[in-house]
């Protein structure tokens, strides 16, 4: 609770520069939200301007050079799927951005199911000729036809809606536990506006997909159509090819950008994050035990399995404090930092690589007025790089803060950089304050954490890990039971950073199997009808000399160069994607040519192998049985 800082915000006189807060607002109904919050714009500069001179001696206009400190009002109902702002949000939150890749995709399956239906409708006319033929005899006009057939279309993707219901009754389970979350089915049918909006879509979709069937089978001219003139069978479809190489497309640059999000994940992973994340136990709320927390320290040392116990106000992945610093001599640039406040036994047990000087120790009482800084850091400064440290070491030389009193801190060690952020973040230039530094304004705030190391060889099963954090339990309710118990570990941290992205990947591989699944049942439909019309012909050649596997291949190459159109088309188009999506990572997966290859030869094999089976069976029959009738 916000009681919980009365005496931190009463002690230092933070009320109007202390952000790290939430605050909620209850508007009349029918308020001009635009107006309201242009008028709490006046707000800042008149109550936070005291704060800044006094704590910074900066006026408001200079504390806020380069860096405009606006109010925004945000609906509480918009929090979650909000894209703004990118950090820091109200929380929890979601990814906008995921909600509309997924809506395009799915529109993107409905497209490619509608192009099959419109690709077979249109191959298969010749089966329908007479049909159209006897009706216009009859006295049917093309205004009755043309109803008859979007009717029918109508009722195709009602039957395939109905069946869709249940498809994803079934599934519910399944996939909510994949994307964790809540849904249920039955949310659907309590509004009817989403009502409204599905019987919307059945209309819709079924006028859509059946428009161009619908005109091209009623233009059939009687006489033609009950002579079986009327369609020309499988020439001259320069239409369906072309919607064929756009199935295709849509598919293959699924495949690709759903190799490069798994690639993506791989990639994080793995990654080399500067220390070591594994068998590492945070423990939160530390801070509501009060500042002396030695006592814990000494307690959590003692369980069994515990190698090294560390303090410290913020934890990686979450690291966001921050200060304005400067080099004391040389480049006296002004450069915004990151703070992690925390003591040697956390560095110790992260495993950090000392580029140059060394850790805080706890025998030299006036480390805690020390400072360790990243590489990042001393090159911001101008103090050069670890190449550079033999001959210009940064050891000694001192930082101080460009607000206040300016206090200067002596630099003691340089660190190998290491991700206090997501993988999608740069890493900044990082000051390692001690915790019990009190020279710097926001001493003792924050969320505080204690970080346990595990042995690994008492780390093997669930039991001996859950038996280690009960243990930890115990001893922090023997100090204060009021406390709520809270942990994680620093490598799930880490993937939670990434979660969507995990999720992202699962469900998009569920797209792209289904788009390629339809893609090959609509190329397989086409392979059909084009075996039936061409019967004869493959009879003929085999009787002319023409062998079976010469026969397959002339039939498939006509397929297969769609497919090698559709595979230029997609390339640069996943290539496009992927790389502005990479673009938000600092750490990312390279776009390698061989993905692209491999999905490529993947989508060959697929449409070769559709193919094929119409292919052989067409080539095997005996032309004895398929020109007897000539």
């Amino acid at each position: 609770s916000l009681g919980s800082y009365q005496e931190l915000m009463d002690m230092h006189g933070w009320k109007w520069i202390w952000t790290a807060f939430s605050t909620y607002g209850l508007v009349h109904e029918n308020v001009n939200v635009a107006e309201l919050e242009e008028k709490i714009q006046a707000l800042p500069p008149k109550w936070a301007a005291p704060t800044t001179e006094r704590i910074f001696n900066q006026t408001f206009e200079e504390f806020t050079d380069g860096h405009s400190w606006k109010l925004e009002l945000q609906p509480l109902a918009n929090i979650y799927i909000s894209e703004a702002p990118g950090s820091h949000p109200f929380g929890p939150s979601g990814n906008f951005l995921f909600v509309k890749i997924f809506a395009a995709i799915g529109i993107l399956v409905l497209v490619l199911c509608a192009i099959n239906f419109i690709n077979l409708s249109t191959a298969r006319s010749a089966n329908r000729s007479k049909e159209v033929g006897v009706r216009k005899v009859l006295g049917s006009v093309r205004s009755q036809l043309i109803g008859q057939f979007t009717i029918e279309s109508i009722l195709y993707v009602f039957a395939s809606t109905v069946f869709a219901f249940i498809v994803v009754y079934i599934s519910m389970d399944w996939f909510n536990e994949i994307t964790s979350k809540e849904m249920r089915l039955s949310t659907l049918f309590e509004s009817s506006l989403a009502i409204g909006i599905l019987v919307s879509f059945i209309v819709v979709l079924g006028i859509l997909s059946g428009f161009y069937p619908a005109f091209y089978l009623s233009a059939f001219q009687p006489i033609k159509a009950l002579k079986s003139q009327s369609s020309q069978g499988f020439k001259g479809t320069y239409l369906r090819n072309a919607l064929v190489v756009f199935q295709f497309s849509i598919s293959i640059a699924l495949i690709i950008c759903s190799s490069f999000v798994q690639k993506q994940m791989s990639f994080a992973s793995k990654l080399d994050l500067g220390f070591d994340k594994h068998n590492v136990l945070h423990l939160h709320n530390i801070e509501q035990f009060g500042f002396e927390t030695e006592k814990i320290k000494s307690s959590l040392s003692q369980v069994s399995g515990v190698q090294l116990v560390g303090k410290s106000f913020g934890v990686p992945p979450s690291i966001w404090s921050g200060d304005r610093y400067k080099a004391v001599e040389g480049n006296e640039q002004v450069i915004q930092f990151s703070n992690f406040r925390t003591e040697g036994d956390y560095l110790s047990l992260l495993g950090l690589e000392f580029l140059a000087g060394r850790n805080f120790d706890t025998s030299r009482p006036n480390d805690k007025y020390k400072i360790i800084v990243n590489e990042t850091a001393t090159k911001l400064l101008g103090w050069g790089d670890s190449q550079s440290y033999d001959k210009d070491s940064p050891i000694g030389k001192k930082i101080a803060i460009a607000s206040g009193d300016e206090d200067q801190f002596e630099v003691i060690g340089v660190v190998k950089d290491f991700n206090i952020n997501s993988i999608r973040d740069e890493i900044n230039p990082l000051i390692i304050l001690h915790h019990e530094n009190d020279r710097v304004w926001d001493y003792g705030s924050g969320l505080a954490y204690f970080a346990l190391k595990i042995d690994p060889s008492l780390n093997d099963t669930p039991q001996q890990l859950m038996g280690i954090i009960e243990q930890v339990e115990t001893r922090l309710a023997a100090i204060d039971a009021t406390v709520p118990f809270e942990f994680s570990f620093l490598d799930q941290d880490f993937e939670n950073t990434f979660r969507y992205e995990q999720k992202m990947g699962m469900v998009l591989n569920l797209f792209t199997i289904m788009a390629m699944i339809i893609g090959c049942l609509g190329l397989f439909g086409l392979a059909a009808f084009s075996a039936e019309q061409r019967t004869k012909e493959m009879g003929i050649r085999k009787v002319l000399g023409a062998s079976s596997s010469e026969l397959v291949m002339k039939f498939s190459s006509e397929f297969t160069k769609l497919v090698v159109i559709s595979i230029v088309i997609a390339s640069p188009l996943a290539w496009y994607f992927m790389d502005l999506w990479l673009a938000d990572f600092a750490f990312s997966t390279p776009l390698e040519w061989w993905v692209f290859a491999v999905a490529a030869a993947g989508a060959m094999m697929l449409a070769a192998m559709t193919v094929s089976y119409q292919a052989i069976a067409t080539t095997n029959k005996n032309p004895a049985e398929t020109l007897k009738d000539e």
